[in-house]
């Protein structure tokens, strides 16, 4: 580290008050579904920190993203509830994925009667 002139660097970020790697409050705070299994269509409850963006995916059971079946968007703080619609899906079961612009990524599984 000495022959490189690292540790200067590494002194001086120490001295300077500088963090790295903290993590931040969490985005999404509680996500569910409110009916799970379900026959048509159903909801998901999320609670959120802070405003944001999400990204809300539906996958099958084979890993393939449903078209249609999802929301891209700022959301703001506070409970916030978002209709998903799988009457065109046979039965079976479902990934929900809702993820944020920060890299969190929380996921569901749905189950549709």
């Amino acid at each position: 580290m000495h022959d490189l002139g690292l540790d200067s660097l590494l002194k001086g970020a120490a001295t300077a008050g500088l963090h790295y790697g903290e993590p931040g409050q969490q985005i999404i705070a509680n996500a569910q579904v409110i009916a799970n299994p379900f026959p048509d269509e159903t909801s998901v409850s999320l609670s959120i920190n802070r405003e944001a963006y999400l990204h809300i995916e539906l996958f099958d059971l084979l890993g393939h993203k449903l078209d249609k079946a999802g929301y891209d968007g700022v959301f703001e703080a506070g409970q916030r509830l978002v209709p998903l619609g799988l009457s065109s899906q046979p039965p079976g079961t479902y990934y929900l994925r809702i993820s944020t612009a920060n890299n969190e990524v929380r996921t569901i599984k749905l189950v549709k009667e």
